[in-house]
């Protein structure tokens, strides 16, 4: 009897009560959900119809957007700025935004930020040149005038697609400034926004000696032949031909020992 099947927010026993079909979202055909209707019942009707592009609290937003993002039609509150964004919902609303979405396309601007740009808040590439509206503002770029994806500005091995998934900087051949292109470093599979961790990658450590010790542990011993690695992961190999590993060291170390099996 409590039930809603038409998810209007609305029971079954107080849609029989109020007039309205159980199993429709909008038993007036007004494009005002009954649940709406009958929570600010004072001024509109669930089972007649109602003229939804009415602004009687005179916010700014009709009756229609009160009711799809949640308003409440008896309060002037178009105002307000929910999502933080620097627009009002009135504003967002007229505007083709989201009052309850700062950055609707998720680019990286936010609605406010698109409209001072002129670019499209639905749209995160307005024109479709495969490089996020947020990313080419914040490097100098047109996001209303198509760029090559693949130019290389500044002849560091990679294209201006790469430079913005990886985070470098496109103007800027060493991004982190540690001496190694941003290309040469993706390619080494190294990170050319840290500086701690580029050039090359790692030694890899040599002279790995395994010693079975008197109480059964093992102790792996090697040399360390680099100065820039995260650490050390150590793998053997089991009777059935897989690879396990069995411990791991922070970076510098030369030893481990475990427990006997």
């Amino acid at each position: 009897m409590f039930a809603a099947p038409d998810r209007d927010g609305l029971g079954n026993l107080l849609e029989y009560q109020i007039g309205t079909k159980a199993n429709v979202f909008d038993t007036d055909d007004d494009g005002l959900p009954d649940g709406f209707e009958y929570r600010y019942r004072s001024r509109l009707r669930p089972a007649v119809w109602d003229d939804k592009n009415l602004d009687p609290d005179g916010d700014g937003i009709t009756d229609k957007w009160e009711a799809f993002y949640g308003f409440d039609p008896t309060v002037a509150d178009g105002g307000a700025d929910p999502d933080g964004d620097g627009l009002c919902s009135a504003e967002e609303i007229a505007g083709g935004s989201s009052p309850m979405d700062a950055d609707i396309d998720a680019d990286g601007l936010n609605d406010k930020q698109e409209r001072e740009q002129g670019t499209s808040p639905w749209r995160g590439d307005t024109d479709y040149d495969s490089l996020s509206d947020g990313w080419e503002v914040a490097n100098g770029f047109n996001p209303k005038q198509w760029n090559s994806p693949y130019s290389d500005g500044d002849n560091d091995g990679l294209s201006d697609w790469w430079e913005a998934r990886q985070a470098t900087n496109p103007r800027v051949a060493d991004t982190d400034g540690d001496g190694t292109n941003d290309g040469t470093e993706v390619a080494n599979n190294t990170d050319p926004s840290d500086p701690e961790w580029g050039g090359s990658p790692p030694a890899a450590p040599s002279e790995i000696r395994e010693t079975v010790n008197a109480d059964g542990s093992i102790t792996y011993t090697w040399k360390d032949n680099s100065n820039n690695e995260g650490g050390f992961r150590i793998w053997r190999k089991t009777e059935s031909g897989t690879w396990q590993q069995v411990g791991s060291v922070p970076a510098n170390a030369i030893s481990l020992t475990i427990p006997a099996p």
